[in-house]
């Protein structure tokens, strides 16, 4: 399953399924190759997730709070 959330102003800061964070991909050509995770496209200002789908109700958390650079 992939999801695509347009976010004109920035990128997440994680995303979680089922409360756990998933892996975040900076290169395109490794999250299409995976099977789960997610990938922030700046030239389309949105975010891909990818997951299975689950086989029960389930939630995505996409958190884009506001955070530091130095605090990472």
């Amino acid at each position: 399953m992939i999801s695509r959330l347009i976010h004109h102003e920035k990128a997440p800061f994680f995303v979680k399924l089922d409360d756990k964070e998933m892996t975040h991909y900076l290169n395109r050509k490794k999250f299409e190759e995976s099977e789960e995770g997610w990938y922030y496209s700046m030239s389309k200002r949105s975010v891909l997730i990818k997951y299975k789908a689950p086989k029960k109700d389930h939630e995505v958390l996409i958190s884009f709070e506001q955070f530091d650079m130095i605090g990472m």
